[in-house]
């Protein structure tokens, strides 16, 4: 439960900070900090899939020893960004 506190909370923040106003300042649009907060959450999600693979040695021991797992840890790392910059809206703002 406190994984997804602490997602939830991470991604929340990410959101914030990428709007104008509020408690954290920002500059994006609102697509802007949708695609941020995405962003945000699918590499959170891919780091707890790399630290719940065991619960007594390091996160990033072994990293890669599981081929098949590095394979996917990789192509969901790239997931949301390849759509990005493939369609060239890593430089749009608005």
């Amino acid at each position: 439960m406190l994984v997804g506190v602490v997602i939830a909370v991470g991604t929340l923040l990410v959101l914030e900070a990428s709007l104008p106003g509020g408690m954290i300042e920002g500059q994006g649009t609102m697509a802007y900090a949708h695609t941020m907060a995405f962003t945000t959450l699918v590499f959170l999600q891919l780091f707890t899939l790399c630290n719940s693979r065991s619960d007594v040695t390091s996160a990033f021991h072994g990293l890669f020893s599981n081929k098949s797992e590095a394979v996917r840890a990789g192509s969901v790392g790239a997931m949301p960004i390849v759509p990005l910059e493939a369609t060239g809206a890593a430089g749009w703002s608005g």
